[in-house]
C-alpha cells in the first residue's frame, strides 16, 4: 500500500488518467450488462446477444496491430482522446438507435475505441511516471479497470430500475466524454524521431514492430506463453456457470457471488503486483501468478461444496491480477518506447483471438469429458504454461532483462 499511496502523492501526471479511468470503468461495467440486456430485449434471439459480444473481441482481433502502430507512430495522447469520444458517440448512439444493424455497427465502433485506446495507454504509463513507480501505476490503473467490471454491473441493476438500460448506455457515453476531457490535461513525452525519415505504411510498420518483439527473447516468451494461458483460462468462462448452477446446485445467486468473489480477487491481485520495480521481479510475479490461477482451478475441480469454490475462484482471481499486471510492466520495461504501442496491440490481437479460441474450445471440453474434468485440464495447462515460461526465461537471463531495440 505505500507504494500507491507515494504514487497518489507524487505522481501527479498520472491522476488525470486514472480520474478518467475510474469514472469511465465504472461506467463501461454498468453497460456491459446494459447492452447485453438491450441486445436480447431488442432482437430476442441468443445470436444478438453473442454478435455483440463478439463486437469485443474481433476489432482488437483485426486491427490491433495496426492500432498499435498507429500509436508508435502518432500522438498517443491524441490517440487515447480520439479513442475515447469515438466511444462516448457509439455509446450515446446505442442509447437512441432501436434496428440490429445500427446496434451491431455501434457496438463494433465501440470495440474499435477499445482496439485503439488499449496499446496507446499501456505505452504511454511510463511516460507519465517515474521508474521506479511504474509497477504501481500500471498496477492501480488495472486494479481500477477490475473494480469497474466488478462493481459496475451493481450500480447498473440499480440504476436500471431508475433510468432503464438506454439511460445506463447514455451515462457512460457521457463518462467517456469526461475521460477525453481529463486525458486532454495529459503530457505525454515521447521519445525524439529523426527528421526527413520516410515512414513505411501501418501495416509494415506492425510487420516490423511484431519483428522486433521476435528478437526480443523475453518479451516474445511473455506475449506467447501470456496467450497460451488465455486458451486455457478463457474456457472457465463456460465451466464456471454449470459449475456453480448444476454440480453444486448453487443457483443464479450463488453464480453471482462467485464472480463477484473473483472481481474482488483480480482487483487485489493487480495491487499485489505493484512491487514489479523490477524486471526480476516482475517476471517471478508473473510465473506465480500463472501458478495461482493453476492451483485455484484444481480447487474449483476437486471442490466438494459451493463454499470452497467461492474461495477457489477468488484465488483464481489474485493469480490472474498479478499476471496480467505483472506481464503489462514487464513488457513496459523490455520493449523501447518507439515499439510500444506495436507490441501491446499484437498483444492484444493475440490474446483477443486465444478468447475466442477459449470460448469455443471451452463449451466442446465440458461436453466431452465434464464440468470438473475442464477445470482440472485448465488447471494442468496453466501449470504447463507457467513451467514453460519460466524454462525458457531461464535459459538466457540477460534476454529476460535487456530490450533489443527495433
Amino acid at each position: 500500500m505505500k507504494q500507491l499511496r507515494e504514487l497518489i502523492a507524487h505522481e501527479r501526471s498520472a491522476r488525470p488518467l486514472l480520474a478518467a479511468h475510474l469514472q469511465s470503468s465504472l461506467g463501461t461495467g454498468a453497460a456491459y450488462v446494459a447492452l447485453l440486456v438491450i441486445a436480447y430485449e431488442r432482437f430476442h434471439s441468443p445470436l444478438a446477444v453473442s454478435t455483440i459480444l463478439l463486437c469485443e473481441f474481433l476489432p482488437a482481433l483485426m486491427l490491433g496491430a495496426v492500432l498499435g502502430a498507429a500509436a508508435d507512430r502518432w500522438s498517443r495522447k491524441t490517440i487515447l482522446i480520439c479513442a475515447d469520444v469515438l466511444r462516448a458517440g457509439a455509446f450515446i448512439g446505442l442509447a437512441l438507435v432501436d434496428s440490429f444493424a445500427a446496434t451491431v455497427a455501434l457496438a463494433a465502433l465501440a470495440g474499435v475505441g477499445q482496439a485503439a485506446f488499449g496499446p496507446a495507454v499501456m505505452a504511454s504509463i511510463p511516460s507519465l511516471v517515474s521508474e521506479q513507480r511504474l509497477g504501481a501505476a500500471t498496477a492501480v490503473y488495472g486494479a481500477i479497470g477490475e473494480f469497474g467490471y466488478t462493481v459496475g454491473p451493481l450500480l447498473g441493476a440499480g440504476a436500471f430500475a431508475l433510468i432503464g438500460a438506454s439511460g445506463v448506455l447514455l451515462v457512460n457515453g457521457i463518462t467517456f466524454g469526461i475521460s477525453a476531457a481529463l486525458l486532454a490535461t495529459l503530457t505525454i513525452t515521447r521519445v525524439a524521431q529523426e527528421p526527413g525519415v520516410r515512414k513505411p505504411p501501418l501495416l509494415s510498420s506492425a510487420r516490423d514492430g511484431a519483428r522486433a518483439l521476435r528478437r526480443n527473447r523475453a518479451a516474445w516468451t511473455v506475449v506467447v506463453s501470456s496467450t497460451f494461458f488465455v486458451c486455457f483460462f478463457g474456457a472457465m468462462n463456460v465451466a464456471e456457470v454449470i459449475l456453480v448452477n448444476t454440480t453444486l446446485d448453487g443457483g443464479a445467486a450463488a453464480y453471482a457471488i462467485t464472480t463477484a468473489a473473483m472481481g474482488l480477487g483480480v482487483t487485489g491481485g493487480a495491487l499485489l503486483a505493484a512491487r514489479g520495480e523490477s524486471p526480476e521481479i516482475g517476471r517471478r510475479l508473473y510465473l506465480g501468478g500463472i501458478a495461482i490461477v493453476g492451483v485455484g482451478m484444481a480447487a474449483c475441480a476437486l471442490a466438494p461444496v459451493l463454499a470452497v469454490a467461492v474461495g477457489a475462484f477468488f484465488v483464481i482471481g489474485i493469480g490472474n491480477g498479478i499476471a496480467l499486471t505483472s506481464e503489462n510492466v514487464l513488457l513496459q520495461q523490455l520493449i523501447p518506447d518507439e515499439i510500444k504501442g506495436r507490441v501491446f496491440g499484437l498483444k492484444g490481437a493475440m490474446i483477443s483471438g486465444a478468447f475466442l479460441v477459449s470460448y469455443c474450445g471451452g463449451g466442446l471440453l465440458v461436453a466431452a469429458v465434464g464440468t470438473r474434468a475442464t477445470f482440472g485440464v485448465i488447471a494442468i495447462g496453466s501449470l504447463v504454461v507457467c513451467l514453460t515460461a519460466r524454462t525458457m526465461l531461464a535459459t538466457d537471463r540477460r534476454a529476460a532483462l535487456t530490450a533489443v531495440p527495433a
